[in-house]
């Protein structure tokens, strides 16, 4: 087990989640890189963020919902970490729409990141497993994604 500190409080991941985790952060990243390389951005202020929105839209994807990953998503969406009155919460995403859209999916699979680099992840062991199929589930949807577009995919370089 990796010993972790998360705000003063230890936790363990096994070496599995630890890869896992690295494994999606990295591809994650790169699928963005590769994203702002081929064009898919916009300024905001002085940031550079990527253009989800009209990467997806320029990408009509029939998803089909046999496939495992995203049948995880759209069944066992993620949830928003969010504040509430005296502490921190989950709220649903929306649902996804029908049928099920690049967008939507790339979405989840963001706020799959944004929980796992800067929400509680395992801190506890009933989470745990659900986090590991939205990780998984998350990865998916970037393979899934760069299948639709050959330039993104070459500036993504080899996924190893």
């Amino acid at each position: 087990m990796t010993e972790n500190i998360i705000l003063g409080q230890p936790f363990s991941l096994s070496p599995e989640q630890a890869c896992l985790c690295y494994k999606f952060m990295r591809e994650f990243s790169r699928f963005e890189f590769a994203l702002k390389q081929t064009g898919y951005s916009k300024q905001r202020g002085e940031q550079l963020i990527v253009d989800w929105r009209r990467f997806a839209n320029e990408h009509q994807l029939v998803c089909n919902s046999d496939f495992t990953d995203v049948a995880y998503i759209l069944h066992s969406p993620p949830c928003r970490q969010v504040k509430l009155v005296d502490a921190l919460g989950w709220k649903a995403i929306d649902a996804p729409p029908t049928p099920p859209s690049l967008f939507w999916l790339l979405d989840a699979a963001y706020v799959v990141r944004n929980n796992l680099f800067h929400g509680g992840k395992w801190t506890n062991e009933t989470e745990a497993s659900r986090d590991e199929a939205l990780i998984s589930a998350a990865r998916g949807v970037i393979c899934l994604a760069l299948g639709v577009d050959e330039k993104v995919r070459t500036h993504y370089g080899d996924p190893v």
